[in-house]
């Protein structure tokens, strides 16, 4: 406890705004703490490790390792902290690193149910199942035998069982929690996100949506859809195409490795047209990297919590994309020699939304290839719906505000479209559905378009390792699969809101 009491308040927030998966707000937090009370902060484990999460929570991967490693200097035992720590490895890619720490953490208490339960997921990560369910069914028997409330288990189960065909029985170990008022705000998300999973796969869809829709009211951060579509109005206006003719080009330099951009709406197929190419022997799959997004907040007349966009092509000029160039190509030098690819020629960088910067990619990288993945739009939104992401995304949470935002992303990729040729881009548009229904044709566009000659193996593309984990890091494990498709159909009487959305138009009354 803190002596001032206006700092314990804070800090008693802090706490209150991590349950409650308010990220941003806890960062803030954490941040007036630390201003008011540096020399307490450097030596308090818990506020660091709140800070930790909440940087992990909103994507910035950097500051929140340094965090959590200052927590078990601090901590040499925290066995929360490694957990945390391993998660976001996981999520970056680094299985060595996250599996490590997990032992450690079961060196520390090997029954300690929450470590266990994150090797098993681990294991899930490498398509391991076998191996998950033997390191989970001990705890799993407690919770059938009423020996443990541990709804974490369940929740780990409950992935496992959408893999193995377990669903009812998940169901059933899941249910019982439903009414828990104990359960923390975050985990009664992963509870309810659960349970829409295993009854959308088992056919019982309005048992499904009210899961889905139950979770995303739980967490609704502020957004405003109409504020959205006026900066994408913005960027629409200020990139002529005029403009987009002298945009300036960096000179390419001594890198013999191209990059390929795979983008889109998240849930678009993103994913599987990464792992297609990552299959090759001559490239590697570098997974969601944020330079783009990082390069284009370094234009901002000042710092903004909304995603940043290139309302300013002015500022723009051949020292800034000949530096952005130099800074990203080092960023993804490090990512692929973690990754090991050292005889790759070609390097994906699949950050959905680097639609927003395709004037970036053009500019940093003259000649880019640009894979642009699209799919039809409401099974596309329900599935951003049905999914919780790490990071920001606060138009998901809504149905409307969803179908708004898929909108504009339209009106922005037809305007860089009609641009393409103005800022000396190729923009190749895959469809999900067309890779689903004909994989092999498909993929050996795909691979043509990175610049690639085609290899059997793109169609081995589930035995790949990933670069990170991602919201499709299951599903892209299995062979090509055609649920996916046409999924609007069982959730007809549930999208009105959405399709106004798409249209442009508010909830209807």
């Amino acid at each position: 406890m803190h002596f001032n009491p206006h700092i314990e308040r804070l800090i008693q927030q802090a706490h209150t705004c991590a349950e409650q998966c308010q990220w941003q707000r806890a960062m803030d937090l954490c941040e007036q703490i630390r201003r008011a009370d540096p020399v307490f902060v450097s030596q308090d484990a818990s506020i660091q490790r709140i800070a930790g999460r909440s940087l992990a929570a909103l994507g910035r991967f950097g500051p929140a390792e340094r965090t959590f490693l200052r927590v078990l200097k601090l901590a040499p035992k925290d066995i929360e902290t490694r957990i945390e720590l391993a998660t976001m490895y996981r999520r970056d890619g680094r299985a060595g690193e996250a599996l490590e720490l997990l032992r450690q953490a079961v060196e520390i208490d090997p029954a300690h149910p929450h470590a266990v339960r994150q090797i098993a997921a681990w294991h899930m990560d490498q398509g391991n199942y076998e191996t998950a369910q033997a390191v989970l069914a001990p705890l799993v028997a407690m919770l059938r035998a009423g020996a443990s409330s541990e709804v974490g288990v369940g929740l780990v189960y409950a992935r496992l069982a959408l893999a193995t065909g377990q669903e009812e029985d998940a169901i059933v170990l899941l249910s019982r929690f439903r009414s828990d008022p104990t359960i923390p705000v975050q985990g009664r998300r992963v509870l309810l996100r659960r349970l829409g999973e295993l009854n959308d796969r088992l056919g019982h869809y309005d048992e499904a949506f009210a899961a889905f829709h139950e979770a995303q009211q739980l967490l609704k951060p502020e957004y405003d859809p109409q504020q959205h579509s006026q900066r994408v109005d913005a960027v629409i206006a200020a990139w002529t195409p005029e403009r987009a003719r002298v945009i300036p080009k960096a000179e390419s330099g001594e890198s013999q490795r191209r990059i390929v951009f795979v983008l889109g709406m998240p849930r678009s197929g993103t994913s599987l047209v990464e792992r297609i190419i990552g299959a090759h022997s001559r490239a590697l799959a570098c997974g969601e990297q944020p330079m783009l997004r990082q390069i284009a907040a370094s234009l901002e007349s000042t710092p903004t919590k909304d995603r940043p966009m290139l309302v300013h092509p002015e500022r723009i000029d051949q020292t800034f994309v000949q530096d952005s160039r130099a800074g990203y190509l080092d960023a993804i030098e490090t990512v692929r020699h973690r990754l090991g690819g050292a005889d790759a020629e070609v390097l994906t960088d699949k950050q959905p939304y680097n639609f927003f910067y395709i004037p970036l990619i053009a500019s940093m990288f003259p000649g880019a290839s640009i894979i642009h993945t699209v799919r039809d739009p409401v099974d596309t939104c329900l599935s951003n719906y049905f999914q919780f992401f790490a990071g920001s995304h606060p138009h998901i949470h809504d149905l409307n505000h969803l179908g708004r935002f898929y909108a504009d992303y339209q009106r922005m990729m037809a305007h860089w479209a009609s641009l393409a040729d103005d800022l000396g881009v190729s923009i190749h548009t895959v469809e999900y559905e067309r890779i689903v229904q004909d994989t092999e044709v498909v993929g050996k566009q795909i691979v043509g378009y990175a610049g690639l000659e085609w290899e059997d193996a793109c169609l081995r593309f589930h035995e790949v390792k990933a670069a990170a984990r991602t919201a499709s890091n299951d599903q892209v494990r299995r062979p090509i699969y055609t649920s996916s498709v046409g999924r609007r159909e069982h959730y007809a009487r549930h999208i009105g809101p959405l399709q106004d959305g798409l249209a442009g138009r508010s909830d209807s009354v």
